[in-house]
């Protein structure tokens, strides 16, 4: 895996909220490869929860929800493909919103039937 990942365009949802005047103002960290319910990233270490540094901040999206709890954001992305939005903004006393598949535009790579679980949604 490289050290340094360029990013050579953006998301469907980040053009949105670009579009809209959002000012985004960076990445967040992540239960590593998005699959897991603690919020553990072995390269980067875990999220702490703002509540109490001690605890679990839950979810692939855990980074998302801290901010959010620890008041750095007003709002965040989160990203869900079976618990990675509600569980961190439960974990971390926040709200976190899942679509229902196919209302938000997503962009998927690979088999369809592997990618109808996947869908990112707003962590406020």
């Amino acid at each position: 895996m490289p050290d340094r990942y360029e990013v050579t365009r953006d998301a469907e949802h980040v053009k949105a909220l670009k579009a809209a005047g959002a000012i985004l103002l960076g990445k967040a960290n992540m239960h590593e490869i998005g699959q897991g319910v603690t919020g553990w990233n072995a390269h980067y270490k875990p999220t702490r929860n703002p509540h109490n540094p001690s605890h679990f901040t839950g979810g692939s999206s855990s980074g998302s929800a801290a901010l959010v709890a620890a008041g750095l954001c007003p709002v965040a992305i989160g990203a869900d493909g079976g618990g990675s939005i509600r569980i961190p903004s439960a974990f971390c006393g926040v709200v976190g919103l899942i679509p229902t598949y196919g209302r938000t535009k997503e962009e998927h790579k690979g088999p369809k039937a592997t990618n109808t679980v996947g869908t990112t949604g707003p962590i406020a």
